[in-house]
């Protein structure tokens, strides 16, 4: 005001005085008061999107002279704010919209506004999965999956088992990502799931895990029938089936509950046991059953030597007697016609010696060959304990070498 005063001052001075002095007097009126000019608004930091929480700082610039007063509004609301920077601590979704910067000179009484718009988003948190149906059944039913997220999502991505899910004949997602679809899902659909949601500042994921169930099938016993199982031994069967979730055993013999479980045991086997058992495997969520059947057959124990019966033995004793009865007469011929060579006095001496040979011969060839047991009848018994006569025969491969 001064200066203007001391204008005026000037101009009554000059009031006589050259045009040129009328022209400068304008002039420095015109440099002392401008404004003010088009405000210019800078925020920091300088983004297209401003994510929740954060600090955002304004900045308001403008020439004027003398300065001017500021004052912030936001949506046409006055902030309450004249300070030259605007600061927001956290930012929240209401403080999304148009910042204005507006200047007003007292002097020139002029105002100059300029706004500025800003975007505040959430960023992505809390994703989860859902499924429709959490036990389903193989070539039964559909799963629908959804991905839930809070916050702004600009985009969904499905995952199985980390691999990116295309679409195809059974698997159809919704034109935004946010549901995935499995018309008559297998057991090659089980799996883990994962939705991955994101913004240009932001991601976040979750996942479930699908098990698809099926079975019982397959179902096997071990070992496999037909079996055939003596008396007193032990038996143990296994049944195993193709089954999720893993299946319920039962063992049955024809129609009688024996026992619930994989393996059923038989400490002895007997008699009694012989028939059909069967494994039958029950599946709760799939409602369905499968089974297997094998035949066991039980025979009588056998031992060793007593695989023979005593009829057996007492035939086998009299065969053998019968062929000793028939090489003793070759035998017989024999001992005499070398006999009938020998000349002298020691004729009769090597008779007895050779008898004497004989039956020492031929009992041991009994003793070892033919034992007679309390299955053999009397006779058979005496007989196998009487030396041998002359007549008698023996095992002709003994004799043979004796008198060669």
């Amino acid at each position: 005001m001064w200066y203007l005063s001391k204008a005026f001052s000037w101009s009554k001075l000059m009031k006589q005085g050259s045009i040129h002095s009328i022209i400068l007097l304008q002039s420095i009126c015109a440099l002392i008061l401008d404004g003010p000019d088009l405000p210019n608004i800078s925020t920091n930091p300088d983004l297209p999107l401003y994510i929740t929480r954060r600090t955002v700082t304004f900045s308001c610039s403008v020439d004027s002279s003398p300065p001017t007063e500021l004052e912030w509004y936001l949506n046409g609301t006055s902030l309450q704010q004249k300070e030259q920077q605007l600061i927001i601590d956290s930012i929240t979704l209401n403080d999304s919209g148009n910042y204005t910067c507006q200047a007003f000179n007292n002097v020139t009484k002029r105002y100059s506004a300029l706004t500025k718009q800003i975007a505040v988003i959430e960023p992505v948190i809390t994703v989860t999965v859902s499924s429709n149906n959490s036990k389903p059944v193989e070539n039964i039913d559909t799963i629908l999956l959804t991905c839930h997220a809070l916050g702004f999502v600009q985009s969904r991505i499905w995952y199985k088992d980390n691999h990116t899910i295309q679409d195809n004949d059974r698997i159809l997602t919704s034109p935004d990502n946010v549901t995935l679809t499995i018309l008559r899902v297998n057991r090659k659909d089980s799996g883990i799931y994962k939705c991955n949601a994101s913004n240009d500042f932001s991601r976040d994921s979750g996942d479930t895990v699908l098990q698809i169930n099926y079975g019982p099938e397959n179902v096997i016993i071990a070992p496999p029938g037909p079996i055939w199982a003596e008396q007193g031994e032990p038996l143990e069967f296994n049944c195993s089936a193709l089954s999720v979730p893993a299946g319920a055993y039962e063992w049955y013999n024809g129609t009688r509950l024996l026992k619930t479980g994989q393996i059923y045991n038989i400490d002895s086997i007997s008699s009694n046991h012989a028939g059909n058992y069967t494994c039958q495997v029950n599946n709760i969520i799939t409602q369905k059953s499968s089974n297997a059947t094998v035949q066991v057959t039980v025979q009588a124990q056998t031992n060793g030597d007593n695989n023979i019966s005593s009829g057996g033995k007492a035939g086998i004793a009299i065969a053998v007697l019968l062929s000793l009865g028939l090489i003793s007469g070759l035998i017989a011929w024999l001992v005499r016609r070398k006999a009938g060579r020998m000349k002298g006095p020691t004729q009769e001496q090597n008779d007895t010696n050779i008898n004497s040979t004989v039956n020492h011969i031929y009992a041991t060839v009994i003793e070892n060959s033919v034992r007679p047991d309390e299955n053999t009848p009397g006779t058979q018994k005496e007989r196998a304990t009487q030396p041998l006569d002359e007549n008698s025969t023996y095992t002709f491969s003994v004799v043979t070498l004796y008198f060669c």
